[in-house]
C-alpha cells in the first residue's frame, strides 16, 4: 500500500515538475526561438496538406519567419551554394523590394519578379522567398523541423525540470525507507 502511495507521489511530481517545465504534449513552438535562429540555418518546413520543403532562415520579426526555399528547384551545386552562403551572410538583401534586383555572381540574379540563373528565370520570387506566418507556426499549421526551435531546453527550465524530478526521487525514497520500518 504504501509503495503505490509512494510510486503515486512520484509521478505526481514528475508531471507537475514537468508542466512547471512548460513541457506539455502537444505543447507549440515558441516563436521567441524561431526569431532566434541563425540566418542560413536548414529547417524543414511543411505546411497542412504539403510535403516538406528544405528551407533556410532568412529573417523573422514578431509576426513572420521568411525563408530560402530552393531545394526543389534543381539548381546547379555552386548556385545553391552561393544562395545558401548569402542567405546567411546578408539575408536582407533577399527581401525584394519594386526595381531592386540582387546579383550574385552575375549569373544568378533575384528580383521582385522572379529568380533568374544565366539569364533564364527558374522561378518567382514568391516561391523562392515564402514568408511563414507566427499564427500559423503557433497554429501547428504548419511545422517546422530540424530547427533548433525544437531540441533542447533553456537553462531556467532545465532547473526547474532537475529540482522537481530530485524532489520527487528524495520523496520516493524517504517514503519507502519509511515503509519498510
Amino acid at each position: 500500500m504504501r509503495s503505490t502511495l509512494a510510486g503515486a507521489l512520484v509521478l505526481s511530481m514528475t508531471v507537475q515538475s514537468l508542466a512547471a517545465a512548460g513541457i506539455a504534449a502537444g505543447s507549440k513552438v515558441s516563436w521567441r526561438k524561431v526569431w532566434q535562429l541563425p540566418a542560413g540555418t536548414t529547417i524543414t518546413v511543411t505546411a497542412a496538406g504539403t510535403s516538406p520543403q528544405s528551407c533556410y532562415v532568412l529573417l523573422a520579426d514578431d509576426t513572420t519567419l521568411r525563408v530560402l526555399s530552393i531545394s526543389d528547384l534543381r539548381l546547379a551545386l555552386e548556385t545553391v551554394k552561393l544562395l545558401r552562403r548569402t542567405a546567411a551572410e546578408h539575408p536582407a538583401s533577399f527581401i525584394a523590394g519594386p526595381g531592386t534586383a540582387l546579383e550574385l555572381g552575375g549569373q544568378v540574379v533575384l528580383r521582385s519578379s522572379g529568380l533568374s540563373v544565366a539569364g533564364k528565370k527558374v522561378a518567382d520570387y514568391d516561391r523562392v522567398v515564402q514568408t511563414v506566418a507566427r499564427g500559423d507556426v503557433e497554429t501547428g499549421a504548419v511545422l517546422l523541423g530540424d530547427a533548433p526551435v525544437h531540441k533542447g531546453m533553456e537553462g531556467s527550465t532545465q532547473i526547474v525540470l532537475v529540482a522537481g524530478i530530485s524532489l520527487a526521487v528524495y520523496l520516493a525514497i524517504y517514503l519507502v525507507g519509511k515503509s519498510m520500518k
